[in-house]
Parts: structure tokens; sequence; C-alpha cells
């Protein structure tokens, strides 16, 4: 299928959906603005209501009601200041600097965009600088200086990674246009094509009836293409009727008219702007009102109706001169000069004719201007680099004449130098052979306070683990077996009282005491499991992975090469260490997992715990003053091992412990 029967197919496809869809859309809209106008008036003065004067200035501009946008634009900037609000300001600016453009304000939009573009760019908000650009480009582009319309587009195209797809088919769209202009027709056509795909990735039905106008006309300008151009514009026309734009629909029959009048076929050409200025004459427009009359001057001229034709070039230079479009003044004084001189009207021929070039050495002149301000920037540049060099040079003779100086006073001071840093060495010496030895001295006071420090805590918490077992068993042995007596001579006195069973009193002592019984049990066990002291650790770490099992948790234990001969009191720190973290991931870490793995090697041992829960952020939980995470670090220091805490949010947690042997 070739590309021209696609984009057929594909506007044709949109006729039939945006039939349906233009009349909802359209009130839908309206209704919209409604509700929004409705909405500002009772909400709080506060961001977000700055944000809904956005959104209604947004859809007052695809509604073509740029009187309300200005008003609205005012009030979102008003309320943007107020509450300094950067953001808001800068915004809201852009918004004005529209509106005025599009009612062919353009001397107030200009200094608006580029007051707009400089916030922007202090906000680092590179969408919204696009933005400017695009806005000014179109501004400078309506003004007919395309050259500063194509600068300003393509710094937008630089910022195209921060724009949206939508956008950036605007603007491709846009600088197609001025390509046109520039009678660069297969360069225009190749970024209107990029424009159009898309637009028809987005579905964006206006978008593409605009790029299909563009096409329509470019194709009017190459050779072999000519034949497409009123196939490409009336397709837009139909879009755009489907769509209910008739601003656009009268745009396209202007460009018809003049395509019809370069073929010599009048009467089409004359039906089609006529058609369009009959919009026009109501709703003017800078670009296309002054173009269609310009060319209905032109039928009139070939039809010998040259009052109508002079009629018709005043009326288009009056509504050029609103707009300041200067360049279009030209052309049309000119051309009215021409007709004024068929009428035998010499004198205001003439000064049809002085008044355009007046305004055409204006123009030039503003550019003789731009180019002698380039000139001078380049001349003063150059200036300074002479003065630069002529500077060097000075400084480079200041240089030699004061090395010479230099060069002298330190060969009469060398030899009193070499006395005074053989002495000076020497000193240094004995002083850097001072400072060492007490540096020594101070680092053996240091180790020797840590040791001793450590040595402290070791007593302290082999102390501690003793008196957890002495308690522990005495628990055990002790108030264990004492209540064990209690329940069987209670259980005699119970056999031979029958009454006290009528009573039920036995039933419940004997709850009792068995409950007594079961939680000594669980106190010993917890303090000093006594698997610990008569099997070891892997025994004790069996019994408990079995409890966690029995908690709902799924635990995968594996022990390799445990070390045998290692000390009960180490063996009892490091079920400790791994009693608190397990005991973190009960409490905190909601997981279902558990993996515990201990390692022996020739180094020592190494510890391996894994859970499949939530995870955390282990420096900001330090910060937080997590008291389980300073005891697991404090027990693994004690241990002189070292630990790596592997978690992150959702990916739950993996600690390794490296015990060295002892």
């Amino acid at each position: 299928m070739s590309k021209d029967t696609t984009v057929g197919f594909i506007v044709a496809c949109i006729f039939l959906l945006v039939g349906f869809g233009k009349t909802y859309a359209q009130s839908s809209l309206e209704q919209e603005v409604d509700s929004l106008t409705h909405l500002i008036v009772s909400v709080p003065d506060d961001t977000l209501k700055i944000g809904r004067y956005e959104d209604l200035a947004r859809k007052l501009l695809s509604l073509n009601r740029q009187s309300k946008m200005l008003e609205i634009a005012n009030e979102g900037l008003a309320l943007s200041k107020k509450l300094e609000y950067d953001g808001g300001i800068a915004k809201m600016t852009l918004f004005k600097a529209i509106a005025l453009d599009i009612m062919g304000k353009s001397d107030k939009a200009i200094p608006l965009y580029n007051i707009g573009l400089k916030m922007a760019k202090e906000q680092d908000e590179q969408e919204l600088q696009a933005r400017f650009y695009m806005n000014l480009g179109l501004c400078y582009r309506y003004m007919g200086d395309y050259d500063l319309s194509l600068e300003n587009q393509l710094y937008a195209y630089d910022l195209r990674e921060a724009m949206s797809k939508k956008d950036l088919a605007k603007l491709l769209n846009n600088i197609g246009i001025i390509y046109r202009f520039q009678d660069k027709h297969k360069r225009a056509e190749e970024i209107y094509l990029k424009s159009l795909k898309l637009k028809q990735e987005l579905k964006d039905s206006l978008g593409m009836a605009a790029t299909l106008t563009n096409l329509g006309l470019v194709y009017n300008k190459i050779e072999n293409r000519k034949e497409k151009s009123t196939q490409y514009l009336q397709r837009s026309k139909n879009l755009y009727q489907l769509l209910g734009r008739p601003d656009h629909v009268a745009s396209c029959n202007t460009s018809l008219g003049q395509i019809f009048l370069n073929q010599n076929n009048i009467p089409k050409a004359k039906e089609a702007l006529s058609d369009a200025w009959n919009y026009f004459q109501k709703n003017i427009d800078q670009q296309y009102s002054p173009s269609t009359l310009a060319s209905l001057s032109e039928i009139a001229v070939l039809e010998n109706d040259f009052q109508l034709a002079k009629a018709y070039l005043e009326k288009a230079l009056e509504i050029s001169t609103s707009f300041g479009r200067k360049v279009d003044q030209v052309k049309l004084l000119i051309g009215l000069s021409s007709i004024k001189k068929e009428l035998g009207e010499n004198a205001d021929a003439y000064k049809m004719l002085k008044k355009a070039y007046d305004i055409n050495d204006t123009l030039n002149q503003m550019s003789r201007l731009e180019a002698m301000e380039e000139m001078q920037a380049k001349f003063d540049v150059n200036e300074k680099i002479s003065e630069l060099k002529i500077s060097e040079l000075k400084l480079n003779e200041q240089t030699r004449q004061r090395n010479i100086f230099l060069f002298g006073a330190i060969g009469l001071a060398l030899f009193a130098i070499t006395i005074f840093f053989s002495l000076q060495g020497r000193i240094r010496a004995n002083k850097k052979i001072a400072e060492q030895t007490e540096a020594i001295q101070h680092k053996e006071i240091i180790e020797l306070q840590q040791q001793n420090k450590l040595l402290a805590l070791s007593s302290m918490i082999e102390g501690q683990e003793a008196e957890r077992m002495r308690i522990a068993k005495d628990l055990h042995d002790g108030l264990g077996g004492l209540l064990s007596t209690v329940k069987a001579h209670f259980s005699a006195i119970q056999n031979e009282v029958t009454k006290l069973e009528k009573l039920n009193l036995a039933k419940k002592t004997n709850e009792l005491i068995d409950e007594a019984c079961v939680e000594v049990r669980r106190i010993s066990h917890d303090m000093i499991p006594h698997a610990l002291t008569l099997s070891g650790l892997p025994a004790v770490l069996e019994d408990r992975a079995e409890t966690l099992i029995g908690e709902g948790f799924n635990v995968d234990l594996d022990i390799q090469e445990f070390p045998e001969d290692m000390a009960k009191t180490r063996q009892a720190m490091l079920f400790r260490l791994i009693q608190e973290i397990i005991s973190n991931i009960r409490k905190h870490a909601n997981a279902k997992n558990i993996l515990i793995q201990i390692l022996g090697n020739d180094r020592g041992l190494s510890l391996i715990v894994e859970d499949d829960g939530d995870g955390f952020e282990f420096e900001k939980a330090m910060k937080s003053g997590g008291v389980g995470l300073k005891s697991i670090n404090s027990r693994v220091e004690f241990l002189n091992g070292t630990i790596d805490w592997d978690s992150s949010l959702g990916k739950g947690t993996t600690i390794t412990v490296n015990i060295p042997e002892v």
C-alpha cells in the first residue's frame, strides 16, 4: 500500500468516527468550561485553584475564546503573584501571551513570552521552556520574521526529550511551515510526514487535518506532486468540517482558491476564496484575511475590475497594518500602487510605492543594525584579544627582568641556605624520631585500653551467661521439681478426699500447677536451653526450627562442619545472636520462609540467615535508633566477627556473619 493510499484510508476512517463524536465533544467541552468556571468561584485561593485556572485557559483556547482566556489568565496570574507561586506565574504568563498573540497584539505578547521563558529557565522546567519557544516562534512567523521563528522552533526541538508526543508533532508541523515559507519544499515535506506519523499514532484528528493542509500547500510547489495538492487540501477541509472548525475550513478554502488561481481555474478559485472571505470578514485572522483579499484582488484584475481589486487590497492593507505585519504591508502596498496606476491615480500610486520602500528600508535597517551589532561585538572581542596580547608581551618582559634579579639573589643565598637546612634537617630528624616514639607509645596505650575494655566486656558477658545457666538450672531442678512433687502429693490427697472432687477445686488446681510447670520449663529453656549444655548448638537450633515451623514458618536449617570444640560460652553467645535475629524476623519482617545456615571452615565459621519478608533500609533503621540491630552488631563485635546486611524494601533480608576461630 502506498503512502498516499495509507493516509487516505486513515482520513476516511477518521471521517466516520469524528462525524459521530463531533457534536458530543463540542458540547462536552462547553460543559467542562462552565463547570470549571463555577468551581473556581467556590474553591479557596491556593495552588490547586491555579491548576484549575490553567485547565480552564487550555479549554478556552480549544474553543477559540481568546478574550475569555485572557481574562482567566489575568486572574490566575494575579493569584499566583499573591501566593508567590513561581510555577503558576510562569504558566499563566504563557496563557496570557498566547491570548494576546492570537488577538493580534504581538507587541505585547513577545515581552511576556520572554519574561515567562526566563522564569521557566530559572525553574529548570524544560517542558515549559519548550512551550514558550514554540509559541514565540509562532508569533515571529505571523510577523513575517521566519529566521527568528525557525530559531525559536529549533530551540524547542532541542528540548524534545521533555515534550509530549502531541507537542512534538505540533512542533514538527510548525518547523515544516517555516521551511515551506523559505521555499525549502523537500525539507518541509520530510518534516510534515514525521509530524503526520506521530499524529496518526496519537489519533489526533485535528492535528492530522493541519498537517494534511500543509502537505497540500507544499505539494503545490513541487513539480511532480502538484496533482496531489488539491486532494490533500480537500481531505483536510472535509475533516475540519466534521470536527466543527469553520476557521480551519475557511483557511483551507483560501489555500484551495490560491492553488486554483495558479492553475488558472478562475471559477473554482473565485468560489473557494469567496467562501473563505465570507467567514474571515466576520472573524478577522491576521494571516488568512489579508491573503484571501489579495487573491480576490488578483481575480478582479484578471476580470478588469480594478475598482474592486483596489477595494480588496485596501481592506487587506488595513488588516495587516492593525496587526503590525510589515512584510505583508510591503507586498500589499506594491500591489495597490500598480492598481492605482492602472486607474490613473498616479499620485496615490507613487505614495503607495514610496511607503512600501520606506517600510522595506525600516526592515532592512533593522537587519543592518543587527548585523552592525554583531560586527561590533566581534570587533570588541578582537580588540580585547589584541590588548591581552600587548599585556602579555609587557608581562613577559617584566618577568624576564625579574628572573635575572632572582637568579642572582638565589645564587648569593644558596650557600647560607644549604648550611641552614643541614642544621635544620638534623633538628627535624631528631624531632621526628621523638614524635614517632611518642605516637607509638600512645598507640600502645590505646590498644591496651581497648584490650582491657574487651576483657571487661567478655568477663561481664561470661558472668551473665553463667548466671543465666545457674538460674535456668535452679528453675528446672529446683522450682520445677518442687512443683512436680506438689502435684504428686496433691494427686494423692485427691484420691483420698472425694469431697474435693465435688467442689471441682482439684481439677482447677491441677491445671494451674501444669501451667506453672510449662511456664518454668519455657523460661528455663529460653534462658539457656538444656540441649545447648548437653548436645551443643546444632541440637538447640533444630529444636528452635521445629518451634518456628509450629508457628507457621517454612524453615530450612543447614549446619555443616560445626566446630565441636567451640567453648560453651561462645556457643551461648552465637545462640543469643541467632535468637535476636529470629526475634526481629518474627516481629517486623512478615516473612514466610527462613533459611539458617552455619558453615564451618579452617578460619572459623560463617552464619547466614535469610528471609523473604518486607525488607528495610539499614542506614535509616540504624539512624532511627533500632535497639535490635545494635544488639546484633554488638554481639558480632564481641565474637570478633564481621556482619554484612543485605536488605531492600520488598525483597527480604540476608545477614552474613563471619566469626574467626579462637
